[in-house]
């Protein structure tokens, strides 16, 4: 079995999100977006508007601050709330939330959406698409070392007591051969359990450039996306850790 064919029985996957941002039609009104609900309101019962906020300052005499609130769109979610459809005037969002399922569930769900989306805004072009997982990793709080179960962490001189409270670490990687790039965030979550220790594990893949909405080369991107996550999490870990998924 190659490394992006591994199914884990207790994956540690909490969210993943497949987002395109497009272009639409400069005369598309925001609420153009509701008739998206009739034609998903079987899968996804609960709608609510997608409200973007902004702040401005104004300095002088007395500091005056502007906040202004601004209704894009609208976000429907399936009656469990595992899976998360957002349709905005600049992009598509599909977020499938834990238990998960596997990527083809996604895709294929993803896909179906996207294609009512199309239909009812015609975006012009996408321009910029984006994979991200998010996992949670509980790792025993026994441990001495993170080095026992990550290969990408945090390093701590031997001279400096090991007691982390909190840590956060971000990477931005090329990869060239996709014309992506990766962000790799990896951090210590607020523990619940005094047992475990748990660290978010978060790739996020994206490109930026410029298809047309009808494109499949938009789709076989996100394959290959798919394909360069589960190495790049793969090669994270240790077989210590791959031990706590099975």
């Amino acid at each position: 079995m190659t490394q992006d064919e591994r199914h884990y029985t207790k994956a540690p996957i909490t969210e993943a999100i497949l987002d395109l941002k497009v272009a639409l039609p400069e005369d598309t009104p925001p609420t153009a977006l509701q008739d998206i609900q009739a034609l998903v309101r079987d899968q996804y019962p609960n709608m609510q508007p997608l409200v973007t906020g902004s702040m401005a300052f104004q300095v002088g005499p007395s500091v005056r601050v502007d906040a202004t609130q601004q209704h894009t769109g609208y976000i429907f979610r399936s009656q469990d709330g595992r899976w998360v459809c957002q349709v905005a005037l600049n992009g598509f969002t599909f977020n499938h939330l834990r238990p998960y399922d596997s990527w083809e569930v996604l895709r294929d769900e993803a896909k179906r959406l996207w294609e009512i989306y199309k239909e009812v805004c015609k975006p012009v072009t996408v321009r910029r698409i984006s994979l991200r997982y998010i996992n949670q990793l509980e790792l025993p709080n026994s441990l001495t070392d993170l080095e026992e179960y990550l290969r990408t962490r945090v390093e701590i001189p031997r001279e400096i007591p090991h007691g982390i409270s909190a840590f956060f670490m971000q990477l931005q990687v090329p990869q060239p051969d996709l014309g992506c790039t990766l962000i790799l965030n990896e951090a210590l979550s607020p523990q619940t359990d005094p047992t475990v220790w748990p660290i978010i594990l978060d790739f996020d893949l994206f490109r930026e450039d410029v298809w047309q909405s009808d494109d499949p080369a938009v789709w076989q991107l996100l394959e290959d996306m798919r394909v360069r996550k589960n190495a790049l999490f793969e090669a994270s870990i240790t077989d210590a850790t791959r031990k706590l998924f099975d």
